[in-house]
């Protein structure tokens, strides 16, 4: 969904919105 990715930019990863490291794409939703 267009939390994670956005289908217009692949400059992060695999068309993701934020970086994957340290879980912070994750968090953004769920948070601990």
């Amino acid at each position: 969904c267009s939390s994670c990715h956005e289908p217009h930019n692949d400059s992060l990863g695999p068309f993701l919105r934020r970086e994957l490291g340290e879980s912070l794409i994750c968090l953004e939703c769920h948070n601990k």
